[in-house]
Formats: structure tokens, sequence, C-alpha cells
């Protein structure tokens, strides 16, 4: 056989791997070509989707904003049942967030109501315990057992803090990346942007991860920065992602406040637009321009990229959840209200 010959096989042998999703030789980058939209954009039940979670069963749970409701979809896009309505009352929500769903329970957080909120996973009202003021302003990893770690953004010189499952607060950890100032300042904030600097009132933003009975990562979502956190809370290693990703994301930023003329308005920071831990590593999903397809990176227990998961046709992504037994990905996509499913090679989801 040639040798010219030789290299075409490998060439189709490689293209065909790619585009199914399998992980060439050498190569941490998977393409994911093969995206079903399970839910369409347009449907009748999804209003305003912020963030969606699974049982253990394979069912999706969906906070919609517009609808102050949970709405639970099979594996295929058929939707079951409707779980709370808008108001302050027993099993009524405000502003749903920070789902989990686990054993029989889905737990969340009825920000608008200043509440946890816990239901069976078919729809029945169990209780509700009442949210620190720190729950409501930043974001919110919860546990099986109702315990939470609450990003606090670097107030009381810590990034987050952990409560307990009968709503004690507990210990505070992590060291914050700047001072936080006692007011925000947008005069200053504005004048740091024009000088190419991320404010500093953006550099403790903390998005919390818990694995159960396990460790505690903290994604600093304005530096790419991840920490992982033992059960002590001792830290174990911290990691600086640079992403290439991560240079046009900077560059919307500033680009969009230079353009706005308000003085009291500003456009967040944020390179992470969501993880999820499963076992040993925690999936970060990036904020990509909505332009751009999905990039996931799946971090390692030592805090090294393992793999990058590229959907490119996907667009507009800000959530997603893994199904890692049926090895199963769902991209939320936020402004067309609409879900895409995914499945994942045997290699991408791994042992963790």
């Amino acid at each position: 056989m040639s040798l010219l010959r030789l290299a075409t096989i490998e060439a189709c042998v490689c293209f065909l791997l790619a585009c199914a999703g399998e992980k060439p030789a050498g190569d941490a980058n998977y393409f994911l070509a093969s995206v079903d939209t399970i839910i369409q954009p347009g449907n009748e039940v999804l209003l305003r989707p912020t963030e969606l979670t699974l049982d253990d069963h394979g069912l999706l749970y969906i906070a919609d904003a517009g609808a102050n409701s949970i709405l639970v979809f099979d594996s295929g896009g058929t939707f079951r049942i409707r779980i709370g309505k808008e108001g302050a009352g027993p099993g009524e929500l405000q502003a749903p967030r920070s789902l989990q769903a686990d054993g029989d329970s889905l737990r969340l957080l009825d920000a608008g109501n200043a509440r946890f909120t816990v239901f069976t996973l078919a729809g029945q009202f169990v209780r509700t315990q009442l949210a620190p003021g720190s729950a409501l302003t930043g974001a919110v990893a919860l546990s099986a057992d109702g315990a939470a770690v609450i990003s606090l953004g670097g107030k009381d010189s810590a990034l987050a803090q952990r409560m307990d499952p009968s709503g004690e607060l507990g210990s505070r950890f992590g060291v914050p990346l700047a001072p936080v100032p006692s007011y925000w300042d947008f005069s200053a904030i504005k004048q740091e942007i024009r000088d190419g600097r991320v404010p500093a009132v953006m550099r403790n933003l903390t998005l919390p991860v818990m694995a159960p009975h396990g460790p505690t990562w903290l994604c600093l979502s304005a530096e790419g920065i991840i920490e992982r956190y033992s059960t002590t809370d001792s830290l174990v290693w911290r990691t600086a992602l640079d992403e290439p990703e991560f240079l046009a994301i900077r560059d919307e930023f500033f680009q969009r406040n230079l353009a706005d003329s308000s003085a009291n308005r500003l456009y967040s920071l944020s390179l992470f637009a969501g993880a999820q831990a499963l076992g040993n590593e925690v999936w970060v999903l990036v904020r990509q321009p909505t332009s751009q397809g999905t990039l996931i990176l799946i971090v390692d227990r030592a805090g090294n990229v393992r793999a990058r998961l590229r959907a490119p046709d996907t667009h507009g992504i800000r959530g997603f959840v893994v199904d890692q037994p049926r090895r199963l990905l769902y991209l939320l996509a936020y402004d067309d209200a609409a879900v895409l499913r995914i499945t994942l090679p045997a290699s991408a989801v791994g042992a963790t």
C-alpha cells in the first residue's frame, strides 16, 4: 500500500471519529456534531427557562422564571408535570433557582420569597426553610440533604460560606482576589473599565459546585480560576484556565460597557455559565458569545483540563446538565427557550 493512500485512509478515519464525537488518540477535543432538539424553540410550555437539573430516572427539571414554576420533561422532551406556581404561599414560587433533584426530593432556592423549598419529585409540597440574605444575592449550590454552599463575593473576607441542612450558617472559606467596596461606585467602576481593567467588584464573583459527600469547587467567573476544597474547607489546588475563547468574552464585556452611556448600568463579566460535579471532576460551561458554539471544559481531580467538548452548531447555551449513566448531555438555549440533547462518547464521560 502506498504511503499516500495510507495517509489518506488515516485522515478519513480521524475525520469520521471526530464527526462521531470520538476522540482521536492524543487529542483532548471532542467535536459533538449530532445534536437533537428535544424541546423546540417557540414551544408553548417554556417561557423563560434559567437552569435545569435531572433526577436518578433521567427526568429533566427546568426552572422557568417566566412562569415561576418548575417544569418536568422526560429525556425525549415530552412534558410531564408542572411543580409550583407563582405566589408567596406554601408551594408557590417567585424566581426559583439552584435546583437539586435527588432520591425522592426536589430542593430549590425560592429567591423571590427568601426561602428554600422542598417538593417531592411528583410535585407535592413538603416544606420551606428561611434562606439567609447572602443566598439571595449570590450563587448557591445545594446538596441532596439540604446543605448548601453560598457565594459571598468577597464579603466577610471570604468567597463562600457553608450552610448545614438545618439552615445554620457555618464556616467561611476562600480568599478574595480584590477588596470589596462598601458600596458600588459606578463612576469608579466605569473608569476601571475605561482603563482596561476588570472592576474589583466583579473579580470575586464565585460559582460554587458541590459533589455528594465530596469536595467543593469555587469557580471565579470573571478570572477563569477554579479552586478545589476538601470537606474541611482546606484548599487542595487552584488552577487558572487560559482558554483562547476567554479573549472574545472579555472583549465583548469591555465593548458593551464602553458603548453604554448609562451612568448606572453595567454588564457583568462571566467566563463561566454553569458547572456540574461528576465524581472527582468538575465540568464547566464557558459563557460563549451568542454567535459562537458551545464549549464545556472537563477539569480532572488534579486541576488539569482533561478534555474539551465542542458543539459548534449550538448557540446561546446558558445551562447544561450531564446524565452520566446514560451518557447524555442536555443544553439549555436561554434565548430560544429550547433544550438540546447530545449523546456523549464513552471516553468523554470516563471514570471520574
